[in-house]
């Protein structure tokens, strides 16, 4: 059984490769002035943050920037997490009312979700969702100074501060089938993929084709963390 402590250290791991690459985190609950300073072809729709829509309390989102440590004001880096409390409900059951609420269904339609098999019926309790990740194009791929990925290092930091600070039972992300493909669900943690995503009755009116759903539990994460921590950077 590997314990939270492990988290923990995999987690100052992560920040100690920043600081070998230049590099500072903080985190803020305002993902919408964050989406300001970015480039503007990377300013993606956040609707699954936005408080009011949602009904989202601050305290349930986050959002972690990466920054330079001489104090320039350009982001490096950014990814978003959202919490949700799903208690005995499926993320499958979450996903017919929340996704109807968010999103227009093709030719003004309800969106709709079938019952179908897979993870999201799996998937209970308390619920992490990751969302945006976005990094600067000069700080993509392998790092020079810190030898990792800057990419990957931002995504694991971002889950495994909010699995401690929520207590998450799940941990979930839509990933273009071409990344799974490539190896970056496995490389940020998820264990489960589900590569055909959800089905549909009636699919958003803006539905990018061929997205997987990945998921990791909370003792999955644990035990990534304890990978992390064996890794010799």
């Amino acid at each position: 059984m590997v314990s939270i402590s492990e988290v923990f250290l995999a987690q100052k791991k992560i920040l100690s490769r920043f600081e070998k690459a230049g590099l500072q985190i903080s985190d803020t609950s305002d993902i919408a002035k964050i989406m300001e300073q970015l480039p503007i072809d990377s300013r993606n729709p956040t609707v699954h943050f936005d408080l009011e829509i949602n009904d989202l309390h601050t305290a349930n989102s986050r959002v972690f920037c990466l920054g330079k440590i001489d104090g320039s004001p350009e982001i490096i880096g950014v990814v978003a997490l959202r919490f949700d409390e799903l208690g005995a409900g499926s993320l499958h059951r979450f996903l017919q009312g929340h996704w109807a609420r968010l999103y227009q269904g093709v030719g003004g339609a309800r969106v709709s979700i079938p019952d179908q098999p897979g993870i999201s019926n799996r998937i209970n309790g308390r619920v992490g969702y990751a969302g945006k990740l976005w990094v600067s194009e000069d700080y993509r791929g392998t790092n020079p100074l810190s030898g990792s990925n800057i990419g990957t290092d931002l995504s694991l930091f971002g889950k495994f501060s909010c699995m401690m600070l929520w207590q998450l039972d799940w941990m979930y992300a839509w990933l273009e089938r071409s990344s799974v493909n490539a190896g970056r669900a496995a490389r940020w943690g998820y264990s489960d993929v589900q590569m055909s995503g959800l089905r549909f009755d009636v699919y958003p009116e803006k539905w990018p084709d061929g997205l997987a759903l990945c998921a990791c539990s909370r003792e999955q994460l644990q035990l990534f963390a304890s990978y992390v921590c064996s890794l010799e950077q």
